[in-house]
């Protein structure tokens, strides 16, 4: 068990985490587990979103004139030519068909 250092909430919060009065934080509690699974690093939701801050983080390295690409990262659909199923990637903001080396970071699901 550890000591409650108090609580912050998010306006968005599910209203049953308001109603909730407590002294210790109990880790095998279900509310717990559920948070823990939530933020797991199994969680796709949660991999795709420190990929794309990892994105915005890292320039573009394509290079036009001497000049470095100041696009922006953005989450695109990779369609298959074969209709299976579509894959996900962020790429970069500026590119255009034809051009190499922009920004490409795939998500795997």
């Amino acid at each position: 068990m550890r000591t409650c250092q108090g609580s912050k909430l998010c306006e968005f919060a599910a209203n049953e985490l308001y109603d909730q009065a407590h002294q210790c934080v109990d880790i095998n509690s279900d509310l717990m587990m559920r948070i823990t699974r939530e933020i797991s690093s199994s969680n796709i939701d949660n991999n795709t979103f420190e990929l794309y801050l990892a994105a915005l983080e890292t320039p573009c390295k394509f290079q036009k004139n001497q000049q470095l690409c100041e696009g922006k990262p953005v989450l695109r659909r990779l369609s298959r030519r074969d209709n299976s199923k579509s894959t996900y990637f962020i790429g970069c903001t500026n590119w255009k068909i034809g051009e190499k080396y922009h920004r490409f970071m795939h998500i795997f699901f």
